[in-house]
């Protein structure tokens, strides 16, 4: 592996596409496992009549993205980006052994604090993920990279929606607790121990010798570097875009789970299946954009 002394873009092309096929498959399973499971959790709550922690769950999860999110930017610069995923991985285990007890037991108090620490391990994998891309392919083959990651992970958001509610209908054996809940439970874990197997295939490189100087200020520091964004019209109006995107995806998720269970009277698998529809779009999106960008 060979690294230009003025790019870090790695010469050996097969290294990079190892590296980016780790990455993706870590990326992808722990994509699957945040929407599979908080769309379990929020299915039993609006089945419940708990309206409330919907709205709950949805914010915890987020909640580490908009605290963390400088701190964990410049801990993809200052280390490993192999250590900081194998430390996400971890994380992700631990955060579904507990997740896994809460959702069997219905233990509320412990599904959200899963959630919360899903969200945290994602706020420290993606920028991991985001900053390897340059790192490892050419500048004008970028665009086409980050298309196709849009696509394998928005692919993944949607089969892990659709398959938790799949999940929560299934009775195949009589457990002491609803085996649909002893179902979402095993597949997590399984999920999460799956991609922390997966980091075995990453190459490790180390962080920059000199990053930036920590950012102190967290989310305050976060909030300045939005008002920049005037001098760059395309990346504030490409980071609006996706913002205006997910809260709408986000809102509409917890409207159709509340629809479908409580006013409708679907199945679990047709509730998640309604959401699923919505989101086909951006996989389509997706993939339209991917085979637009030039090679």
């Amino acid at each position: 592996m060979t690294i230009s002394a003025s790019s870090s873009v790695l010469h050996e092309p097969r290294l990079a596409r190892r590296q980016m096929a780790a990455m993706g498959v870590c990326y992808a399973l722990g994509t699957f496992n945040d929407n599979f499971f908080k769309q379990a959790a929020l299915l039993l709550a609006a089945t419940a009549g708990m309206r409330e922690l919907q709205g709950t769950a949805t914010l915890l999860f987020a909640l580490p993205f908009v605290l963390f999110s400088a701190w964990a930017g410049w801990a993809a610069d200052r280390f490993s980006k192999k250590t900081l995923i194998v430390i996400a991985k971890a994380i992700e285990v631990a955060a579904m052994l507990a997740g896994a007890w809460g959702i069997v037991t219905l233990q509320w108090g412990w599904l959200l604090a899963m959630v919360f620490c899903m969200g945290l391990n994602s706020t420290l994998f993606s920028p991991a993920l985001n900053s390897s891309v340059p790192e490892l392919f050419p500048a004008e083959r970028v665009p086409r990279v980050n298309a196709v990651f849009k696509l394998v992970t928005t692919s993944t958001i949607l089969l892990g929606i659709a398959l938790a509610g799949f999940a929560l209908d299934q009775h195949w054996f009589a457990t002491p607790w609803p085996f649909g809940r002893v179902l979402v439970g095993a597949v997590a874990l399984l999920a999460a121990v799956a991609g922390l197997a997966a980091t075995v295939f990453l190459i490790g490189r180390p962080g920059l010798r000199s990053p930036n100087p920590f950012p102190w200020s967290g989310p305050l520091g976060s909030l300045r570097d939005l008002g920049q964004l005037r001098q760059d019209k395309p990346l504030r109006l490409a980071l609006l875009a996706e913002a205006f995107f997910y809260f709408l995806s986000t809102l509409l998720v917890l409207i159709i789970n509340e629809l479908g269970r409580t006013q409708l009277g679907l199945s679990y698998s047709a509730t998640s299946l309604l959401s699923v529809a919505l989101l086909v779009g951006v996989c389509a999106g997706s993939f339209m954009a991917a085979r637009s960008m030039p090679e």
